[in-house]
């Protein structure tokens, strides 16, 4: 396993790169449906939820996962990938997002795409060792009061495989909050935050960002002292590569949401 890391944010990326690291993760699988498997990667991280860790990523990957297992596609080799925190080459973590508790929202009128993924104590205990992190409430920030933003994760068209040597390419990319398109479907991402990449060169103007779909998008909070404190805001959601504006959903206000269900949940059974 290995991967080259992309870093322009408009701002010290080196300190945003070091900053978002411990978080950073993608998950895989196989697909049997050519005579050579094909590998799918899906961008993600990790929270901390009523003292559990949970992945989250974008519920639509889920539903292209459902997608597959429904047409009777065969999906194996699952695993996590913790590319900043593994030896080069150590062994990817084996995790299976399908056979799993989850809990997931979507719907594209609103603009949400959330979804949950129960992560046992034993893998739990097992990512952390090697330095994988999920991130507590303390991590979390409101999207509209950061003055940038940052994407982070894995383009799919940078990922290959040969054997059981896994290869990817991260990108930290800044992202600027723009208001909703004027031209964008007025039946779509009625919530959703939009903002529009960061191009400081060719390489990041022709970059197609598929595959950072369910990765975090962080915030950059200025201090008085001039530094910046960096926290997770949102779940990057969709893109249109004609305009380089991405969608995200917002992740305090879910989270929130979730708190509260799990309250109810537990007043229930009193």
């Amino acid at each position: 396993m290995s991967n080259d890391r992309r870093a322009a944010a408009n701002m010290d990326s080196a300190t945003v790169l070091d900053a978002v690291a411990p978080f950073v993760a993608s998950f895989g699988f196989k697909i049997h449906d050519r005579d050579s498997p094909r590998m799918a990667f899906c961008s993600c991280f990790f929270l901390i939820i009523n003292d559990h860790w949970v992945l989250c990523t974008a519920a639509h990957v889920m539903d292209d996962i459902i997608e597959l297992q429904q047409k009777g596609i065969r999906l194996t080799d699952w695993h996590i990938n913790d590319v900043f925190t593994k030896a080069a080459k150590d062994y990817v973590y084996p995790f299976d997002v399908s056979k799993r508790e989850r809990f997931y929202i979507r719907d594209d009128a609103l603009g949400l795409d959330y979804c949950l993924v129960y992560v046992e104590s034993i893998a739990a205990i097992s990512m952390n060792s090697r330095g994988l992190r999920a991130m507590g409430r303390a991590m979390i920030g409101d999207a509209e009061q950061a003055e940038k933003w940052v994407v982070t994760g894995f383009p799919s068209e940078f990922a290959s495989f040969s054997g059981d040597s896994i290869h990817q390419r991260h990108y930290t990319i800044g992202v600027t909050p723009v208001s909703r398109p004027s031209n964008w479907d007025p039946d779509k991402n009625h919530h959703s935050l939009f903002g529009r990449l960061d191009t400081p060169n060719d390489e990041f103007a022709q970059i197609d960002i598929k595959g950072m779909s369910g990765g975090p998008v962080f915030g950059l909070f200025r201090q008085d002292n001039g530094t910046f404190n960096v926290r997770l805001v949102a779940v990057q959601s969709g893109w249109s590569k004609q305009s380089r504006t991405i969608t995200a959903c917002p992740i305090e206000a879910f989270l929130d949401a979730v708190d509260r269900l799990i309250a109810d949940n537990r007043d229930n059974q009193a």
